[in-house]
């Protein structure tokens, strides 16, 4: 039971009369708030589709599928796919504006603590929009977390439970629409917002689809038409011999009767796809649903059902293929290595052999290894040729799910456009940013960024120049605090996991108070600003990123007044462009070529989100720290220099 809307104040679940908060173990002094045994967090999607348009990065880029001119005969965005066209057919009204939203949700379980620990797995839920053009589209900053499904075990079948807050808002946005302003155009306009589909693994499939991914029936395309049958050694499900009704009716394969399962020919067409209407007729006529297993595989009617244009979407669950891709090589790469504990190929599959085909040397030896992996990226009509050639070569238990599933592979890249577009690689790489970043990090005594060249306290002792000011604008909208000033202390660089090169850069910094007339003073007149050098800032929160720091330095009055003697004067420094050039080993002769300009660019670096305990690891060379301060300095000014650097290893 979710505790929403109208059961929002119950303390006693409905079904099952359970408790909604915890006990409070022995006698407290003071009365405790109360702790419940499971919360759903939930991030409203409507405001943040509604900053879509609140931005001129994205709000022109959100009529690009109205606007860009097609090509026939090339899908190369969900926009030049049936799917989206069939919608638009079906419901002018929505695409009559271009502004509207068509939405994508993804899915999947996640484990935010190491392998060691007791398991635990939330559910993310991520809305994607498919409006922007494809270098846009499906990037990480247009991915919004929707919704955290807690744990500790797999929701299941009531994953629909807790989508109830976000159906709730997509309905208001398909029904109603809400008013938003395009700053693009200048001009308020009422948005509306539909999901085309959903996108997660197999079990997840199962999960939001209401259609099961177990048992011999678990192909959600195939359904009680599925050939799958029981090994009878093997005692596991296969998918072996049940591609042949794929084929062109006078295929020469649907006439074997030595490759395939033995004595049979294959007569039948290929099973038909039902039509939205039609799975839900036949959802809406059980409340229960008998047979299960034999006739169906459905364990529920999924609350997408109750989306007023879910039945007229032409998929409405996405077959995930990097899931697909993955086990089906796997299981290839693995039989034909013959991979322990993972090999298809064991004595029961050799006794199946025998029982189901007819192969007489394949029994109980060693496979053949000839397979042409190349045709895998065939068309629709070569897929299922693919796979009767891998049946005439594996036994049948290498047939499970999985190596059924690509036969539909080109149906739903024909109807929903480009693969990327609907698969889980960017979503599972964006996972691996939940693993914070590694322990071990990078210290820098000098670093460049937003045109300011910043040292540390330490490295700054002993010379004539001060570099080690930062100020960062304030941001709690309090109105006695001005921006932030401190001195720099440390800079660390972060590494997230990832296959990509995921670096955060942060300061370490000690800040002065930042409360007016307390810590910090501004001149009423000239705006001039004073920091009291003497207050700190009580909160611990001494880290910023370092793309967010300008640079100061702080100065001291000569006045020998009382009034301004624990103060310090702020100077902001103006930035500067760098010099990249490479270092060039002297030689004895002239180069024949050189370059008319030399490249000028200002570093930046990326934000971050958070920050975990870490293990220090200093660094003492690099290409933004090794650069002279001043040509004019003293040989002995140098000579303190490098001491100061070897001190702070």
């Amino acid at each position: 039971m979710l505790y929403y809307k109208d059961d929002a104040t119950k303390v006693i679940c409905r079904t099952c009369n359970a408790p909604r908060f915890k006990q409070n173990s022995g006698k407290q002094r003071r009365p405790k708030k109360d702790v419940p045994y499971s919360r759903l967090f939930y991030l409203p999607i409507i405001p943040r589709l509604q900053r879509l348009y609140a931005s001129m990065s994205s709000a022109g880029h959100m009529r690009w599928h109205k606007k860009k001119i097609a090509k026939s005969d090339v899908i190369s965005h969900p926009s030049d796919a049936e799917a989206w066209k069939h919608f638009d057919r079906v419901h002018p009204s929505f695409a009559a504006e271009p502004r509207n939203i068509r939405l994508g949700l993804y899915t999947d379980g996640f484990t935010p603590y190491s392998q060691t620990a007791t398991p635990y797995s939330c559910w993310p839920v991520i809305l994607t929009p498919y409006n922007l053009p494809p270098e846009m589209c499906m990037t990480t900053p247009f991915m919004f977390l929707t919704l955290i499904i807690p744990g500790p075990h797999n929701p299941k079948a009531k994953i629909d439970i807790y989508l109830q807050p976000l159906i709730d808002d997509l309905k208001l946005l398909w029904e109603e629409g809400v008013l938003t302003y395009d700053i693009s155009i200048k001009q308020n306009f009422l948005l509306r917002a539909a999901l085309l589909w959903t996108i997660g693994d197999f079990p997840a499939y199962g999960m939001l689809s209401g259609w099961s991914t177990a048992g011999k029936l678990a192909c959600p395309y195939c359904m009680e038409n599925s050939k799958a049958f029981t090994l009878k050694h093997g005692g596991k499900n296969t998918w072996f011999d049940c591609h042949r009704m794929f084929l062109h009716a006078n295929h020469q394969f649907r006439r074997n009767k030595e490759a395939f399962v033995k004595n049979r020919i294959e007569r039948s067409p290929p099973p038909p796809r039902l039509s939205g209407d039609e799975i839900l007729q036949r959802l809406s006529n059980e409340s229960k649903f008998p047979g299960y297993g034999v006739q169906h595989n459905w364990i529920k009617k999924s609350i997408f059902w109750t989306l007023p244009y879910w039945r007229t979407n032409l998929i409405r669950h996405n077959l995930d293929v990097m899931h697909i891709e993955k086990n089906f090589l796997d299981n290839i790469f693995n039989t034909i290595m013959d991979v322990k504990g993972k090999s298809k190929d064991n004595v029961k599959a050799r006794m199946d052999i025998k029982e189901f085909c007819r192969r007489k040397n394949l029994e109980l030896v060693t496979t053949t290894d000839e397979l042409s992996e190349n045709a895998l990226r065939r068309y629709e009509d070569n897929i299922p040729i693919i796979l009767c050639k891998l049946e005439k070569i594996f036994p049948p238990g290498f047939f499970d799910s999985m190596e059924h599933l690509p036969v539909h592979l080109p149906y739903e890249a024909r109807v929903g456009g480009p693969v990327q577009y609907r698969w889980m690689y960017p979503f599972e790489r964006l996972q691996a940013l939940a693993w914070g970043p590694m322990r071990k990090v990078k210290t820098w005594p000098i670093y460049i960024v937003n045109g300011f060249r910043f040292h540390t306290k330490s490295w700054s002792e002993g010379r004539k120049t001060e570099n080690c000011g930062v100020c960062v604008r304030g941001n709690t909208h309090e109105e006695d605090e001005c921006d932030y000033y401190g001195i720099l202390n440390e800079v660390l660089d972060l590494e997230y996991p990832g296959e990509d090169e995921n670096f955060v850069c942060l300061f370490n910094c000690q800040w002065y108070d930042p409360v007016q007339n307390r810590g910090t003073r501004v001149h009423p007149v000239y705006g001039l600003v004073d920091v009291k050098h003497s207050r700190r800032y009580g909160k611990f929160d001494p880290f910023v990123l370092a793309s967010q720091a300008i640079q100061v330095y702080f100065s001291k009055y000569p006045s020998g007044r009382r009034d301004k003697q624990d103060w310090l004067a702020v100077i902001k420094t103006k930035a500067r462009g760098i010099i990249d050039q490479q270092y060039i080993v002297a030689t004895a002769h002239q180069e024949d070529e050189m370059s008319s300009y030399m490249p000028v660019e200002i570093e930046d670096m990326p934000t971050t989100t958070s920050t975990i305990e870490m293990e220090l690891e200093d660094v003492n060379s690099s290409t933004s720290s090794e650069e002279e301060e001043n040509q004019d300095e003293s040989e002995d000014t140098l000579e303190s220099d490098e001491n100061s650097f070897d001190d702070s290893d």
